[in-house]
């Protein structure tokens, strides 16, 4: 089956979660791919607020607990199901108050899928709003760092790059609702944490001065002005950082 017609069959059963198109989803799917993932068993919660993050900030996505993949997918089911206010005491200490994602559980005890009959799968949907990216881990765990920002890296959920985070930032940008008024303090804060994060230390910052004074000497030699090629990553971060303050003393209602 054609990536193109998997992605349409994950897009009806995102819209309209059901036993009928969560069956019809696991008949066409032939494995992980960005927006959806499969777990043989419920993760740890630090390793499912990962997912949850990862998710997020790639645009939303759906985790099916219950499937052995190996070179095809098996439909096993789970034995027990985790309470919905568990998962939610398990990983809302780690996700912002801005990330909704829905729990459902899909049991199957007659059905013309016989590989599903008998069988119990739990189902979280990860939604994803542009104009509250990015979505800033809360507090440090396994495999998790406070004010980090993960993303979906093929099949893997992984701290972002700094380009990354640059791609997750313009989106936020291009949706205009950069205000200040849509998100809380807290949030306001997290994102400054995370912007403080991506600043090189002193050893990175001597080599990053380095490499200007060296691109900015060839520039004179060769009569090219090379302002625009030598603006780094760094000066965005910094620029970004000073339009984070402004916003939250704007919050804060504190007069400049």
């Amino acid at each position: 089956m054609s990536e193109k017609k998997i992605h349409e069959e994950f897009t009806k059963f995102f819209e309209n979660p059901t036993r009928e198109t969560f069956t019809k989803l696991l008949k066409n799917s032939i494995g992980e791919m960005n927006h959806i993932d499969f777990k043989e068993t419920f993760p740890q919660m630090n390793k499912l607020a990962k997912h949850l993050l990862s998710f997020a900030n790639h645009g939303g996505g759906v985790l099916i607990i219950g499937i052995r993949e190996s070179d095809s997918l098996e439909a096993i089911g789970v034995e027990n199901t985790v309470d919905k206010a568990d998962i939610a005491k398990g990983v809302n200490k780690y996700i912002p108050s801005t990330l909704t994602y829905t729990v459902l559980d899909f049991a199957y005890q007659t059905s013309d899928y016989g590989q599903l009959m008998g069988k119990t799968f739990q189902v979280l949907l990860v939604e994803s709003h542009a104009h509250e990216l990015p979505y800033v881990c809360k507090k440090s765990g396994t495999e998790l760092k406070e004010g980090a920002i993960y993303i979906r890296r093929g099949t893997s959920s992984c701290e972002a790059t700094h380009d990354e985070v640059q791609q997750i930032i313009s989106k936020r940008v291009d949706t205009q609702y950069s205000t200040t008024g849509d998100i809380d303090l807290d949030e306001h804060l997290n994102q400054l944490k995370s912007l403080y994060k991506q600043l090189p230390n002193e050893r990175e910052q001597l080599l990053a001065h380095s490499l200007r004074m060296q691109a900015h000497y060839m520039a004179l030699i060769s009569g090219v002005n090379a302002r625009d090629e030598i603006e780094s990553y760094d000066d965005f971060i910094r620029d970004t950082i000073n339009e984070k303050k402004k916003s939250i003393r704007k919050f804060l209602k504190i007069d400049t």
